[in-house]
């Protein structure tokens, strides 16, 4: 094992916990279940599962169900969730007068408070990303992909451009009442209620997961279209490249979207890292420790940087989470055995012990 700036490389002190939550399978609807999201509270871990459940594993009891308010199984399900002062946060299309409404909730004691709300969604498309408390000053940071067509150049794709609208947008809101702030770089006007003072960056195709360095900037890794993968950091005010760009590389829709014309910032920031699909196929995570960034694949790879394999799990990677100033979590789904496995991994060993089931 080569030594590296963190003593050994790698610490990975795995453990692995697998849960057939409802047999995998939400037997009201038949759709596919798995964990998608996990947050720590104090010392009480929850889990969020794409049918709408969430489970606090110190106890095993369900702390929150709002299956009956998402716009599920057509949508995505429940895509994210934190925890902040005791209460659950979850973001998730849900089915409001029977359309679907992309909404980050803040539940006390099982009851829903509206903190954002978007209308106009595509269900089948890039929509509710991450949330993401600031360990910094306590803001809310919410992703929301472009929510437009996989295949042709669409409306969808021209809002991504404009700061009047949440498509491809990383946002910083209020926690307490989604109001922007005054400091967000694009609030010109003072109106804390208009989008633009809520929008951080902008120009994501699929902001998916999102995570802190030690210096309190955000990471946020963007999903890519036919070819590249993207980990970008230092994103305050800047505009990333879709639906023009993927990669610093023209994208498919650049001809098609008017606003690609160059009445937009020709060239947008290189990402910090990128890969193309030689190497994965989808990111799902990444995270920065000790200087060296963690990249996690949906093919279940979790790689350096500069390439180095560190798992090749062989499963459906969910999500790579960020877990304390040293440790990962990796949320894994086996389609066979139709369980979601977490694998809690810190970074100054690697060792890889064998899933256990619970």
């Amino acid at each position: 094992m080569r030594k590296t700036t963190i003593a050994v490389l790698i610490t990975f002190i795995i453990i692995m916990l697998l849960f057939a939550f409802a047999n995998a399978q939400d037997a009201r609807r038949g759709a596919e279940v798995f964990v998608q999201g996990m947050a720590i509270d104090y010392v009480w871990p929850y889990v969020a599962t794409t049918n709408g459940k969430i489970f606090n594993l110190n106890n095993d009891t369900v702390a929150l169900d709002m299956r009956d308010r998402l716009y599920y199984p057509e949508g995505p399900g429940l895509t994210a969730m934190s925890t902040r002062s005791g209460n659950i946060y979850t973001y998730s299309i849900n089915r409001i007068d029977g359309e679907p409404v992309a909404e980050v909730l803040r539940w006390d004691s099982g009851t829903p408070t509206t903190i954002i709300s978007f209308t106009g969604v595509l269900t089948n498309s890039h929509s509710t990303d991450f949330l993401e408390f600031s360990p910094a000053d306590g803001s809310l940071f919410v992703g929301f992909g472009d929510s437009a067509s996989f295949t042709e150049a669409s409306p969808q794709h021209s809002e991504v451009l404009s700061l009047d609208s949440y498509r491809g947008k990383v946002l910083r809101i209020n926690p307490d009442n989604g109001k922007g702030y005054a400091d967000n770089p694009f609030c010109t006007s003072g109106d804390l209620d208009s989008m633009r003072c809520k929008v951080w960056a902008y120009g994501f195709r699929n902001p998916w997961a999102a995570s802190w360095d030690a210096t309190n900037d955000l990471i946020v890794v963007d999903v890519g279209d036919h070819s590249v993968e993207e980990v970008n950091s230092h994103i305050r005010g800047k505009f990333h490249g879709w639906p023009c760009f993927e990669g610093g590389k023209a994208s498919q829709f650049i001809g098609g979207v008017p606003e690609c014309d160059g009445t937009i910032p020709p060239l947008p920031p290189l990402p910090e890292y990128s890969y193309t699909h030689d190497a994965g196929t989808g990111i799902m995570g990444a995270v920065k420790i000790y200087g060296h960034l963690i990249v996690g694949d949906f093919t279940g790879k979790i790689f350096e940087r500069d390439g180095k394999i560190l798992i090749d799990n062989k499963k459906m990677l969910v999500r790579l989470l960020q877990n304390g100033s040293s440790g990962m979590i990796a949320i894994y789904f086996d389609r066979t055995t139709r369980t979601s496995e977490l694998v809690f991994l810190d970074y100054q060993f690697f060792y890889y012990i064998p899933s256990a089931s619970k």
